[in-house]
C-alpha cells in the first residue's frame, strides 16, 4: 500500500458528499463546500458528486462558483436529504441499496470517467453508496476519506439511538461495518482524517481505522472575516453551532444553564437547523435567554462567533467562577 504522501501533487480533485449546498443539513456538506473554493483558488479543478432531490434537480458537471458539479439521481425510495422524515420501514430497504445495488457503482464510475480526477475526497457516502469504493478501487484513485461522524461503524452515522448512545454494535451494523471494511481495503491508496480524535478513537473499536494512515485536524474551517465589531457586555453570551439533533445534546446544555439564568445574566444563542428544532423550539420558548436562529450564512456564523465572545468584568467574572 503506497502512501499518499509518495504521489504526486494532484490536479483536478473530485469531492463526493451526498449532501451539498444549496441543501445542508449539517456541517460536513459545509465542509466540503469550504474545501472544494479554497482548492479552486489554488489553482486546482474541482468536481463535486452529489445526489439530487428528484430527478428533474440533476446536473451533470455545471459550473457553480468555479466547482464543477454533477448532481445524480440516486434510484432510492427516498433521497439522502430526506432521511431523517423517511417511514421506519423504508430504512432498511434504503441502506441494503445503499451498500449492495449495483448501479450505485455505474452512477458514480460514469463521473469518475468523464471528470477522470487524479485525487478523491470523500465527506459523506451514504447516500451514494458506499459499494461505489469498488470502483475508485478499480481506477486505483488515491482517497481521503474525512471523518465527520461514526458512519462507517453505525448506520445512524453516530451510534446513538432512542436518546441513549449505543454501548456496543448492534448486529445489522456489525454485518455493515464488515462489508465496508471490504470495501476499503481495495482500495490502493486510502487515508482518514477526522475533526475529531474522539470520533477516531471511538471508530477504531469497530472499524480498522488504524491499517491506514490517519489524523485529526481540528476546526478544518476557514470562516468569513467578521464585519461586526464586538461589544463589551455583563452578559456571558454563550454561542451552540450545529444540526438540531439529539445527538448534539442541547437539551443537556440548556438544562445545564436554567438555574445559572435565574441568578447571573447569560444568554445562549443555537445557531442552525434540524429534525428537532421545531420542538426545542416550543419545549424552551419560556426561557427568555435562549435564542433559536435558525439557519444562517457562513458570514453570520462569523459574526456572531466573534459577538458571543464576552469579556466580563471582575466581580462577574468571579461569581461565574464560583460556580465551575
Amino acid at each position: 500500500m503506497s502512501k499518499l504522501s509518495d504521489l504526486p501533487p494532484p490536479k483536478r480533485i473530485l469531492l463526493i458528499s451526498s449532501v451539498f449546498t444549496p441543501d445542508i443539513i449539517g456541517g460536513a456538506e459545509m465542509s466540503a463546500r469550504n474545501l472544494g473554493l479554497w482548492l479552486h483558488r489554488q489553482g486546482i479543478e474541482v468536481g463535486v458528486l452529489t445526489t439530487a432531490k428528484s430527478p428533474d434537480e440533476t446536473l451533470e458537471g455545471v459550473e457553480i462558483d468555479g466547482l464543477k458539479v454533477w448532481r445524480v439521481w440516486m434510484p432510492r425510495m427516498y433521497p439522502q436529504f430526506l432521511y431523517a422524515k423517511a417511514h421506519w420501514w423504508q430504512k432498511p430497504f434504503w441502506h441494503l441499496q445503499d451498500h449492495l445495488d449495483p448501479r450505485n457503482g455505474i452512477i458514480v464510475g460514469r463521473v469518475l470517467d468523464t471528470f477522470k480526477p487524479d485525487f478523491i475526497n470523500i465527506h459523506v457516502l451514504q447516500g451514494i453508496g458506499y459499494n461505489a469504493l469498488l470502483q475508485i478501487a478499480k481506477r486505483r484513485i488515491p482517497t481521503l476519506y474525512f471523518l465527520h461522524d461514526l458512519g462507517l461503524a453505525c448506520f445512524r452515522m453516530a451510534m446513538f439511538k432512542r436518546g441513549k448512545e449505543c454501548k456496543k454494535h448492534c448486529y445489522l451494523c456489525r454485518a455493515s461495518t464488515r462489508l465496508k471494511v471490504h470495501y476499503a481495503k481495495q482500495l490502493p491508496h486510502l487515508a482518514f482524517c477526522s475533526p475529531s480524535w474522539a470520533n477516531l478513537n471511538k471508530l477504531a473499536r469497530y472499524f480498522p481505522i488504524k491499517r491506514w494512515p490517519h489524523t485529526s485536524i481540528m476546526n478544518a474551517n476557514k470562516y468569513p472575516t467578521v464585519t461586526v465589531q464586538h461589544e463589551p457586555s455583563e452578559t456571558l453570551r454563550l454561542l451552540f453551532v450545529g444540526r438540531l439533533h439529539t445527538t448534539k445534546g442541547v437539551p443537556m446544555l440548556v438544562q445545564a444553564i436554567a438555574p445559572l439564568a435565574t441568578q447571573h445574566k447569560i444568554s445562549l444563542t443555537i445557531v442552525g437547523t434540524g429534525p428537532d428544532e421545531k420542538d426545542w423550539r416550543q419545549q424552551f420558548s419560556s426561557y427568555d435567554w435562549c435564542r433559536f436562529t435558525g439557519q444562517v450564512s457562513q458570514q453570520e456564523v462569523s459574526n456572531l462567533t466573534h459577538t458571543s465572545t464576552t469579556r466580563l468584568s471582575q466581580a462577574p467574572r468571579q461569581r461565574i467562577s464560583a460556580l465551575m
